[in-house]
C-alpha cells in the first residue's frame, strides 16, 4: 500500500511529481478517478491528468482489473483522431497506478455551462450538437459506442469547441455488453439501455438528444427523485419528453433535431450521429433539416400532389 500512501500525499500538494509530471491542482474527482491538471516536466505542456483516486485505491489497491479498465479506455482514445474528441497525449503506470494524459480544455463541460449560465440559445445549441455529433461519429466509425453520453461529458474549450471525453463505459461494437446490468447516467440513459435490448450507435444517438434536450431547456427529460424512479420513467415511458413542450420558443427545427433523436424506438431515430450533424448543419444555414423531417416531408409531398391532381381535374 505504500505506493497508494505516496500518491495520496502527491495529491495533495501543489508541485509534487508523478513520473514525467508535476501535479497543479485537483480538476474533478469521481468514484474512482480523480483528473488533475498536470504539467509534462520535459516539453511543459499542460495537461489533464486522469488516475485513480487515491481514496479508491486506498480502500481497493491497484487489481488487475482496475488496471485493464484504464487502458481499455486508453487504448480507445488512443484509436480515434477527431477534433470533437478529447485527445490523449500519454498513458501507463507509474509504480501500481494507472495514467493516462489528456488534453487540457480550460471551458468547463456543458452541464455546468448550463447550471451556471443558463440555457443555450438555439444557434449554440446547434453548433455545439453539430460538432458533438461529428465527434461521436467518430467514436462509432472506429467501432466503438460510448453508452454514457451527457452534459458532463462534452467539454467546451475556450474557443467554443465541443470535446466528448469520458469513455470508461465504451465497448467495442462487435463485443455486446451483458444486458444485465444498466450501466450508464439514468437520465440519458436510452430505453433498450434498460430493458435489455441491443446497444448501437442509435442508442448514443438517443443519448446525445438527451444532453441538448437539457441544454436548451436547463432539465434532463427524465428526473425522478432518485436514480431507480428516473429509470422507471424511461423505462414506462410512452410518449417522449418535446423539448418545444419545455421551452415554447424554441426554434422549431432544433426542437425537431431533438425529438427526432431522441425517438423511444431505435428504428425511430437518426441513423448515425453524421445525420444529426447534417441537419445541424442545414438550420445553421438557413434551410429545413432533411433526415429529420423525412417522414413529415413524404405526408407532404403526398398531400401537394393529391393537390395539384384535384386542381387539374377542377
Amino acid at each position: 500500500m505504500g505506493d497508494t500512501s505516496n500518491i495520496r500525499n502527491a495529491v495533495q500538494k501543489i508541485g509534487q511529481s508523478f513520473g514525467d509530471y508535476t501535479f497543479y491542482h485537483i480538476l474533478a474527482e469521481g468514484g474512482m478517478g480523480i483528473i488533475l491538471e498536470a504539467e509534462h516536466k520535459a516539453i511543459g505542456r499542460k495537461v489533464a491528468l486522469k488516475i485513480v483516486s487515491p481514496k479508491y485505491a486506498a480502500r481497493n489497491g491497484y487489481s488487475p482489473e482496475l488496471i485493464d479498465t484504464f487502458m481499455h479506455e486508453a487504448r480507445m482514445l488512443g484509436a480515434i483522431d477527431h477534433p470533437n474528441v478529447i485527445t490523449l497525449y500519454d498513458a501507463g503506470l507509474v509504480g501500481q497506478c494507472p495514467f493516462m494524459a489528456m488534453r487540457l480544455v480550460l471551458g468547463g463541460d456543458l452541464g455546468s455551462r448550463v447550471a451556471h449560465r443558463g440555457v443555450l440559445s438555439d444557434e449554440v445549441a446547434l453548433r455545439i450538437m453539430r460538432d458533438a455529433a461529428a465527434g461521436l461519429h467518430a467514436v462509432h466509425l472506429a467501432g466503438y459506442i460510448n453508452r454514457d453520453i451527457k452534459p458532463a461529458n462534452i467539454l467546451i474549450d475556450i474557443d467554443e469547441t465541443p470535446r466528448l471525453t469520458d469513455f470508461g463505459l465504451a465497448f467495442k461494437r462487435s463485443e455486446q455488453p451483458d444486458g444485465s446490468t444498466i450501466a450508464g447516467t439514468p437520465s440519458y440513459l436510452a430505453p433498450e439501455q434498460i430493458t435489455s435490448g441491443r446497444i448501437d450507435e442509435r442508442t448514443d444517438v438517443y443519448a446525445l438528444g438527451a444532453t441538448m434536450f437539457y441544454a436548451v431547456t436547463g432539465k434532463p427529460p427524465y428526473a425522478g427523485d432518485t436514480p431507480e424512479e428516473t429509470i422507471r420513467q424511461v423505462r414506462d415511458a410512452t410518449r417522449q419528453p418535446t423539448a418545444r413542450h419545455a421551452r415554447p420558443n424554441i426554434k422549431p427545427q432544433l426542437g425537431t433535431i431533438i425529438r427526432r433523436a431522441m425517438a423511444l424506438s431505435p428504428d425511430k431515430r437518426y441513423s448515425d450521429a453524421s445525420q444529426i450533424e447534417h441537419d445541424c448543419r442545414c438550420v445553421l444555414a438557413g434551410e429545413e433539416p432533411e433526415y429529420a423531417n423525412i417522414g413529415q416531408r413524404k405526408r407532404k409531398t403526398f398531400f401537394g400532389s393529391f393537390v395539384s391532381r384535384a386542381k387539374a381535374i377542377m
